[in-house]
């Protein structure tokens, strides 16, 4: 998958191709610019990101990711269901970066997903990051994210005879 951001400043970025898994890994070339924006759809892009097998009964699943120096918990809760392939799902992110840059990012957020077309249409984030220097004062940084579909090519082709 290609990705680029078109913003402001220092916002933009130059396509970057990734590589995107259903269970919210994605691997990007190197040295490309990712920003938080990008990251954050890419994770509910990949193929099977809903996938049934891996759904408890209580409508929730979780990734886990470890690394060296640090680890990614997401959890996943189908809060609604229409029947019509549109769900509405939460989330919970912790993610723990150790070491001398270390911090950690809590992230509580909510997702309109087209079963359908495996396309998300709409996607809500609130993200408070804390880091603890060695040396320095503690800090915290709130971001507030949200992303809406509004065009789909492939939602035309779909429906197009």
């Amino acid at each position: 998958m290609t990705v680029a951001e078109q913003g402001r400043g220092d916002r933009s970025a130059a396509p970057a191709t990734c590589v995107v898994y259903g269970i919210g890994s994605v691997n990007c070339e190197l040295n490309a610019k990712i920003n938080e924006e990008e990251m954050s759809l890419l994770r509910v892009r990949g193929r099977n990101f809903v996938n049934p097998s891996t759904i408890d009964n209580r409508h929730h699943w979780q990734n886990i990711e470890t690394g060296a120096g640090g680890k990614e918990i997401n959890d996943y809760t189908i809060s609604k269901d229409n029947n019509d392939g549109l769900l509405g799902i939460d989330f919970q992110r912790v993610l723990t970066v150790e070491g001398a840059g270390g911090y950690r990012a809590d992230t509580s957020g909510s997702l309109s997903y087209n079963q359908k077309l495996s396309v998300p249409t709409l996607l809500k984030e609130d993200t408070v990051t804390r880091t603890h220097p060695a040396q320095g004062q503690d800090s915290r940084v709130e971001q507030q994210l949200t992303l809406t579909l509004t065009t789909d090519s492939f939602a035309q082709a779909a429906t197009t005879p």
